[in-house]
């Protein structure tokens, strides 16, 4: 519990000072940590971390994102799920790549605000 509350305490100063090691965007809309890292969904992107967030890397609609405002983000085994207002982002490589769904793939909307995967 203290090492969460460590990673969450550098999570919240690496947001609150621009520089090279802060996420795209200032505007972070939900964290996740999992074993794998720290994810941010934010205005500018998903930004992942692996190294406990000393630096992130960031992931755009160059990357297969349905659109660079990511609303939320949830982390299983080694599937990524980005919400985003482009409809629905999946990952199965770290977030190199991203499938997208939207209306067409029968989502109702393709502004996507949250995502959880029951098991």
């Amino acid at each position: 519990m203290k090492k969460y509350l460590i990673v969450i305490l550098i999570l919240l100063l690496v947001v609150s000072f621009s520089g090279c090691m802060a996420p795209a965007s200032q505007t972070v809309n939900r964290k996740v940590m999992a074993s794998a890292g720290i994810y941010a969904a934010t205005t500018g992107g998903l930004s992942i971390s692996t190294d406990g967030g000393a630096h992130f890397a960031n992931y755009t609609t160059v990357n297969g994102l349905g659109n660079n405002m990511v609303n939320n983000v949830y982390v299983s085994g080694s599937k990524i799920y980005a919400s985003t207002y482009g409809g629905l982002s999946v990952s199965t490589d770290g977030g190199a790549h991203f499938t997208n769904y939207t209306t067409a793939n029968g989502i109702g909307n393709n502004d996507v605000w949250g995502v959880y995967i029951n098991k």
